[in-house]
């Protein structure tokens, strides 16, 4: 048991190191894609740099993912600038609110609307229940880092008053911070058309 924690605790120290050291070796490319610069715009630049963009508001895309360009993909943005379905500010009265925060992997943005994580876990949440309704909301976009992640919570996530908050965490959020990257360099995906 000794070995086997030994073991996993040399492999992840090791795997943080290597990320350090390529994040110092590595230079971020000379023009970078930013979010509001792509053809069909699936972020909205805001003026608060402490997170400079979100998802764009009332938006519907038809993508295609990247890697299956015969497989389309729905990515709906409500009101609110999460993905997904509408929901009112104020909490309704015996409902339970979930809140993602996160980057594109929580974001979803190679899934359609009803395979990304946080829909999955609404609908088993809400099958496990007791009767109360439980919402999941999805305020995560591409290129967040744990720094943006922050400040999008206390900006925007906590007025939807959630009761428990779920931060989708990768490592390279870690090395975009060390880097000193902003997340307007960070790339992102490109858009078919807006529907």
């Amino acid at each position: 048991r000794n070995n086997l924690l030994l073991l996993g605790g040399s492999v992840l120290l090791t795997l943080l190191l290597a990320d350090v050291t390529l994040s110092i070796v590595t230079q971020p490319p000379e023009e970078p894609v930013r979010p509001w610069d792509s053809q069909m715009v699936k972020y909205e630049k805001t003026e608060d740099y402490t997170v400079p963009y979100r998802l764009n508001p009332d938006k519907q895309w038809l993508g295609r993912v990247l890697h299956d360009e015969n497989r389309p993909i729905t990515f709906t943005v409500n009101q609110h600038g999460m993905r997904g379905p509408e929901v009112s500010v104020s909490k309704p009265n015996g409902v339970k609110r979930v809140l993602f925060i996160g980057d594109s992997v929580t974001e979803g943005s190679d899934v359609s609307d009803e395979d990304i994580f946080a829909r999955l876990v609404e609908q088993l949440l809400n099958q496990e229940s007791d009767g109360t309704q439980i919402e999941v909301l999805n305020g995560a976009a591409g290129g967040y880092n744990t720094h943006t992640e922050k400040w999008y919570l206390y900006r925007y996530g906590l007025r939807f008053d959630p009761d428990v908050v779920v931060v989708g965490f990768c490592f390279n959020d870690i090395r975009d911070i060390y880097r000193g990257l902003s997340d307007r360099d960070l790339m992102v995906l490109d858009w078919d058309f807006p529907r």
